[in-house]
Formats: structure tokens, C-alpha cells, sequence
């Protein structure tokens, strides 16, 4: 039952990573949100079938359809996958920290990962902040639409969240 539950939690905490990517494709129109979320859902069957790289090209070309350029959702894509990193060794920190990290890794380490993570945190919002939006996504041009930094903060908090969530179904199931 335990296993069933713990499931279920995680299945439902994989809508956190289709509405990060979501945030970071920023959408002219806000109502294509849940289409996008859709399309990352669907596409990522194909992670599993035939491999991984066949559900970033299916979610590109399902959120193609909605008229958001392909340099938007390529631009998304790569900040998801640099936010997926930030979050899982932020929270993969706070969780050897709190199970007694100086223990498990030597002391000198944290006093690198910590300030190194900070820091690349730092660069993704200031990429956000500092060239802000470009033109709106055109399919016509192909110019990209890059997120502002509450998109680029909205989408760490809720792939951090994602990664918060996944940790403790690992730690109940007693890995």
C-alpha cells in the first residue's frame, strides 16, 4: 500500500517539471500554459520509449503547434535542464546536511558546492533579468522569447520542489 502511495506522490509530483518548463517557455498567452504542461506529459512517454532525447523533440513539436517559435522552447528547454541541475544538487545538499553531511562529504566540499551553486543560480536569474524578454516567439521569424527572471524564479522554486518531493518517496521507500 505504502508503494502504491508513494507512486501515486511521485506520478503526481511530475506536473511540477511540465509547468517548470511551462514557466520558462513563458507563453504570449497565458491560457497555453495547460497546453504545454499537456505536451510535456505526453511527450514523456518517450522518454522511455525509444529514449530520452525523442520526448524533448515531441514536446518541441506538440508546443509547436501553438505558435510559440522553436527558438522559445529550445531557449526553455535548456534552462530547464540547467534549473534541473541547480535544484537537484541544492536539494540533494540540504538532504546529506541534514542527515549529517560533514560525515558523509568532507566539510571543504560543501564550502565549494554551496557558493558555486549560489552563484550559478545567480547567473541564470541575471540572464533572465538582464536581457529580459526578447520579441514575443514568431513562428514567422523564429525569434525566441526569453523568460524574465519571476519565470526563471517560479520555475527553480517548483523544480526544486519536484526534486524536494522525489527525495522524500526515495527516503520512504528506504533508499
Amino acid at each position: 500500500t505504502a508503494i502504491l502511495i508513494l507512486s501515486i506522490v511521485y506520478a503526481a509530483s511530475l506536473f511540477l517539471l511540465g509547468a517548470t518548463w511551462a514557466q520558462l517557455v513563458n507563453p504570449p498567452r497565458r491560457r497555453d500554459i495547460p497546453a504545454l504542461i499537456r505536451a510535456y506529459g505526453v511527450s514523456s512517454i518517450a522518454k522511455y520509449l525509444p529514449g530520452n532525447v525523442f520526448h524533448l523533440a515531441g514536446r518541441q513539436l506538440i508546443a509547436g503547434r501553438l505558435g510559440i517559435s522553436h527558438g522559445t522552447l529550445a531557449l526553455a528547454t535548456i534552462l530547464e535542464i540547467a534549473l534541473s541541475i541547480i535544484s537537484a544538487l541544492l536539494v540533494a545538499t540540504s538532504f546529506l546536511l541534514a542527515a549529517g553531511g560533514s560525515s558523509i562529504i568532507p566539510f571543504a566540499a560543501w564550502q565549494i558546492w554551496i557558493p558555486a551553486l549560489a552563484a550559478a543560480a545567480i547567473i541564470a536569474l541575471a540572464f533572465g533579468a538582464g536581457l529580459g524578454r526578447l520579441r514575443q516567439g514568431d513562428t514567422r521569424t523564429g525569434t525566441a522569447s526569453l523568460p524574465g527572471a519571476r519565470a526563471i524564479l517560479v520555475g527553480a522554486l517548483l523544480s526544486a520542489i519536484f526534486f524536494f518531493v522525489s527525495g522524500l518517496v526515495a527516503i520512504a521507500c528506504g533508499y
